[in-house]
């Protein structure tokens, strides 16, 4: 049987590379939030839950890469508004993200996400 070499740290330094890069498929881009405009989402955070359409996606002004820089402005739907927060966002054809949120009015009915990539 051939001999292992253990390098303390070495698994958990390649663990946290491979943790920290999603791969390429993972990446949310502006195309693929174009393709669900008026398309419902899911938002959880903290126990708190609420659903939100996706009314559009916008130009970051200068920017130089607009596939991976841009705005997208969801719709809070039911009573409720939201606040500002790391929300988990979830759709059908994304997965699960981790995406930070804000409110454009009072009442928290427009969540923005700026993507700013470059």
């Amino acid at each position: 049987m051939p001999a292992t070499a253990v390098v303390p740290g070495a698994m958990l330094t390649a663990v946290a590379s491979q943790a920290s890069e999603p791969p390429a498929s993972a990446a949310l881009t502006r195309q693929k939030f174009l393709a669900l405009l008026d398309q419902t989402f899911h938002l959880s955070q903290d126990g708190t839950a609420r659903t939100a359409r996706l009314t559009s996606v916008e130009d970051l002004p200068n920017c130089t890469n607009h596939a991976q820089s841009f705005r997208a402005v969801f719709e809070v739907l039911g009573p409720q508004g939201a606040r500002q927060a790391l929300w988990q966002v979830e759709h059908p054809s994304l997965g699960l993200h981790a995406i930070f949120m804000t409110p454009n009015d009072a009442q928290g009915r427009a969540l923005e996400a700026i993507f700013n990539r470059g």
